[in-house]
């Protein structure tokens, strides 16, 4: 026998119910409710974190191919002093070590067993730092090794999703914008689903949210985010996260953005609109477009106004940063990211050679002196670019 329990909670435009089965064969599990909210603030006003407010712990110079000039992040991720760079220009996933140096590049385009039939599309490492990486147009999950040799490749034919999160019992996660629905079930009253649990073969699955409505228009830049055991997602349009720890949700995070924000203002235009030329001229928030949880920070990415903002939130001290710069003076960083209780910026190479064209003019003058020393550095060329900054706030 079986009890279900169910969570109710406001994720973008729609109501989810996620139900979970409990049994009662194990009368000692629990279930958590655990609900945090946060207030976010839109606005193009910045309140960056000042030069004397953090110290960078380290710069590591990347030694990228000679045929990568420039490179544009998708993500990154830091796991055992290993940097692991998704760059969509070239479409390639590099493996750093902790001093820079470049161990492994994977996204190699063909048909055999390690290859890509599409792009890297997303990767999670995992307790045992194997890399898994989905190949969407390929259906398929391809697992590396430390070394960077395939491990296993899982078809995920039976299943078509948009993005998928790995959690810490190395179950996936699959989430899918137009509804799962089992193809061998002849019930055309079935119920479609958003969020799916497959076991580690892709094999078995399970329903975890209901699904609500297709998904035309997608603005978050990744559906999920791990945090040690955690694995957070973000749904499209979302004011709300929802935390799993395994496949069972621990607590939803929401924000309130004082209601500027799409899934409140325009939920049924969204819901039924096939034509989204109104997202263009709308004027509040469009939605979160990344999410990162440590035990030091909360961490996000939205656009308002058309704007990239930056939001941080300091769990020690309650300290809240944000806009469209999140670091004080000069600001070479095209991705930040937070990693335990550090904030990681990356900077492109290209981002350098342009500000060293302003170099001698007052106005630079004038912002480099609020930045941190190594900024002259970087400026002047004894560190090279691109580079990894790990920083500590005080």
């Amino acid at each position: 026998m079986k009890k279900s329990f169910t969570i109710s909670i406001l994720c973008g435009i729609g109501l989810y119910s996620a139900s979970i089965f409990i049994s009662c064969n194990k009368p000692s599990q629990t279930i958590a409710q655990e609900r945090e909210c946060y207030q976010v603030n839109p606005t193009l006003d910045t309140v960056p974190i000042k030069t004397h407010q953090y110290s960078v712990d380290s710069i590591v110079s990347l030694k990228i191919p000679d045929d990568t000039i420039e490179m544009r992040i998708e993500k990154i991720s830091v796991v055992n002093g290993c940097a692991y760079i998704h760059d969509n220009i070239k479409n390639k996933i590099y493996i750093f070590d902790s001093k820079g140096n470049l161990k492994k590049i994977i996204g190699e385009r063909g048909h055999a067993r390690g290859e890509f039939l599409g792009r890297p599309d997303e990767f999670f490492v995992d307790n045992n730092n194997k890399l898994h990486v989905f190949d969407k147009i390929g259906h398929k999950i391809i697992i590396y090794n430390e070394e960077g040799s395939v491990n296993d490749v899982l078809e995920t034919n039976d299943f078509y999703p948009h993005s998928f999160g790995l959690t810490s019992n190395n179950r996936y996660l699959m989430y899918f914008t137009n509804g799962y629905k089992d193809q061998y079930n002849n019930n055309k009253t079935e119920t479609r689903y958003s969020l799916i649990s497959l076991d580690e073969k892709c094999k078995e699955y399970k329903k975890l949210i209901p699904f609500e409505y297709e998904q035309h228009s997608i603005i978050s830049e990744h559906s999920f985010s791990q945090n040690g055991d955690r694995l957070a997602f973000l749904p499209e349009y979302a004011d709300s996260v929802i935390v799993f720890k395994g496949d069972s949700i621990e607590k939803v995070v929401s924000f309130d953005f004082g209601g500027k924000i799409l899934c409140k203002e325009n939920t049924e235009k969204l819901k039924q609109s096939e034509d989204f030329s109104f997202l263009d001229t709308y004027q509040g928030v469009l939605g979160i477009t990344r999410f990162q949880e440590t035990d030091s920070f909360v961490y996000l990415n939205y656009f308002f106004k058309d704007y990239r903002q930056y939001w941080l939130y300091n769990k020690r001290n309650g300290e809240t940063f944000g806009g469209h710069l999140l670091l004080e003076g000069i600001n070479p960083y095209s991705y930040f990211c937070i990693d335990k209780n550090q904030i990681i910026a990356f900077i492109k190479n290209e981002t350098v050679k342009t500000f060293r064209e302003y170099y001698h003019r007052e106005a630079f003058q004038k912002n480099l002196k609020k930045s941190p020393d190594y900024m002259k550095d970087l400026m002047e060329g004894r560190i090279q670019a691109p580079a990894l900054v790990y920083i500590t706030l005080k």
